[in-house]
């Protein structure tokens, strides 16, 4: 069995090379066979025990190892040769990936080159930004503000007195625009007045032409009725010779003409009622028809759709099973060719199991003799293994002993090196103790110079807001706002520092705010006091710090206690402030750490 495992495991499908173990003896000579009785023959299990007798159990393993690290080297020699292969797979792919790399190399610096582009604009829209920030900054000062709001409020009021101006001129006109309006209304009265008058005048006029008319008419219609009454007797003789009956008779049948004919429209338009009543009835009664012949038409209609809608799902229903049967019929005859080629292939299943147990009948046979060519060279490469494996150790032994040689050098070194360091700390300490002093001494001097500083940055913000306010004052919306003019001259003007005013009473110049006049603190006081408070604090003396030694005497404080003294020496020796430079301003206007007052020392 092991045999067959091992014939598997160096077989040609694995890295097997033909000639590699057997060709590891010379080749024999045609002239000199090998006889076949002086062959010695090993069965497997002899040659395990032997091999365990000789190694122990783990041979088989130790084979097995072996030749995987033949097959590893063999496949990495392979590997070596290909890899710089194009026609492969992996040189294609590599292709790929360079080219693909090249693309986004070069992605990448489209990309900075944008990102380039895009940093300058966004500095630009910085520099801006900043600029404008700092304009907005210098805007929101307190005295940029107070100035703003004055502004504001002047051009308020100066808005206000143009409102009021405006509001004035409109109510004189809005008046001069009703005066207009009372006039021409009070003369078209007067006019529509004399047009009525005369309009009355007229009537009158033409009642009284009426009244005349009427009673002539009335006058002339009793003459005519006394003229009848006297001519009544012979009133039927009249009617029967006269022609006044002839005319009465034709008017009289003239009506009953009129009045026939009109008997006949009334029976016309009757008809004509009749006959459009009984049309609408017809057309109607028409309609309805055409509506249940409609309904009629729809009923059948749906009764058909229905009947097709029948047969058509009979016939999807038909078609479905035949469907289903071909199906089927198509599954019965997949299942026997899938039959029969099983049949076919438990068949050449068979014969190939056959033709396999004869194969490994041969390879059995073939690992005997590999079993034992692979037992010489293991042997061997046992042998040249252990000599290299003294060899490493004695090289090992010589590292760890440079090693160590080395490592107590480097430590010696290190001994060496801390002294030094040491002693230049020490140096360095010395020196820091001597530049504090310098540099507390350079602080004093500095902060002076820093309120001096401050004092002509305040003296320049004012000049720079005064030249603000004239250039604002300068504009031309600002030049017509009186309030603007005399605020922005009475706050550039120069200041009287005398207890008088040399300005006349009625001059703006000589304008003194309600708080200056009051006695409030206004901003020159402020800033004064300021100024004198900084030089205070500069001109004191820099606080050390100083601890009594033990035995000063019944009356000298604890040793806990320490002393506050300015400038004095004890032993011999001043003790530096441990306060940082810059920081008197903050720690009680520089008394020391602790930013209480000195203490008195003793003699």
């Amino acid at each position: 069995m092991s045999v067959g495992i091992l014939q598997n495991n160096i077989g040609p499908h694995l890295g097997f090379y033909p000639g590699e173990y057997n060709t590891t003896i010379a080749p024999r000579t045609v002239s000199k066979p090998r006889k076949r009785d002086d062959t010695v023959v090993v069965s497997a299990v002899d040659l395990r025990y032997l091999t365990q007798q000789i190694d122990g159990v783990g041979i088989e393993a130790k084979l097995l190892e072996m030749q995987k690290a033949d097959r590893d080297r063999r496949h990495q020699l392979s590997k070596d040769r290909i890899a710089n292969w194009d026609n492969t797979y992996a040189g294609t792919r590599r292709r790929r990936l360079q080219a693909r790399m090249d693309r986004l190399e070069a992605e990448e610096a489209e990309r900075v080159r944008i990102d380039k582009e895009y940093a300058f604009e966004e500095a630009q829209r910085r520099i801006e930004c900043i600029a404008r920030a700092k304009q907005l900054q210098y805007a929101e000062t307190d005295m940029v503000k107070n100035f703003h709001s004055k502004v504001i409020l002047f051009e308020t009021l100066q808005e206000r007195d143009m409102q009021l101006e405006l509001k004035k001129q409109v109510a004189g006109a809005d008046k001069a625009i009703d005066q207009g309006y009372y006039m021409a209304t009070c003369a078209e009265v007067a006019a529509g007045n004399k047009r009525d008058m005369l309009a009355e005048i007229e009537k009158r006029k033409r009642g009284v032409l009426v009244q005349n008319v009427q009673r002539e008419q009335a006058k002339e219609k009793r003459a005519r009725d006394a003229l009848e009454e006297k001519r009544g007797d012979t009133l039927e003789n009249t009617l029967l010779t006269g022609s006044h009956f002839a005319s009465q008779h034709a008017t009289l049948e003239r009506k009953r003409a009129q009045q026939a004919a009109f008997r006949e429209d009334l029976k016309l338009q009757q008809r004509d009622a009749v006959q459009r009543a009984e049309a609408a009835a017809a057309e109607e009664a028409a309609r309805a028809n055409a509506a249940e012949k409609w309904v009629t038409r729809k009923k059948l209609q749906v009764a058909k759709k229905k009947e097709m809608e029948r047969e058509c799902r009979a016939k999807a229903m038909k078609r479905k099973q035949q469907s289903g049967e071909e199906a089927a019929r198509k599954a019965q005859e997949a299942e026997a060719r899938i039959d029969a080629a099983v049949v076919k292939a438990m068949q050449e299943r068979e014969v190939r199991e056959q033709a396999l147990q004869r194969t490994e009948a041969a390879k059995r046979w073939k690992a005997g003799e590999d079993l034992a060519e692979s037992y010489r060279d293991h042997v061997n490469r046992a042998e040249a293994a252990n000599k290299a494996r003294i060899e490493d150790e004695a090289a090992t032994l010589r590292g760890y002993l440079a090693i160590e040689s080395a490592t107590l050098a480097e430590r010696r070194t290190k001994v060496e090196d801390a002294r030094r360091k040491g002693k230049e700390l020490q140096e360095s300490h010395v020196h820091d103790m001597a530049q504090h002093i310098l540099n507390r001494q350079a602080v004093v001097q500095n902060s002076l110079k820093e309120a001096a500083e401050l004092a002509s940055t305040q003296q320049n913000e004012l000049n720079d807001l005064h030249t603000y306010m004239r250039s604002l004052a300068n504009e031309p919306w600002a030049k017509p706002n009186t309030r603007l003019q005399l605020y922005v001259d009475a706050e550039t003007a120069p200041k009287i520092t005398g207890p008088t005013s040399a300005f006349p009473p009625g001059d703006h110049r000589g304008w003194v705010d309600t708080g200056r006049r009051l006695g409030f603190p206004t901003r020159e006081s402020q800033l004064a006091q300021q100024r004198q408070q900084q030089q205070q604090q500069y001109q004191q003396p820099p606080v050390v710090v100083v601890r009594p030694t033990v035995g000063a005497g019944p009356a000298s404080r604890p040793q806990s206690c320490a002393k506050l003294v300015r400038g004095d020496n004890l032993n011999g020796r001043t003790s530096a402030s441990s306060s940082r430079p810059g920081s008197s301003g903050k720690n009680g206007a520089g008394l020391g750490i602790t930013g209480l007052p000195a203490l008195p020392t003793r003699a």
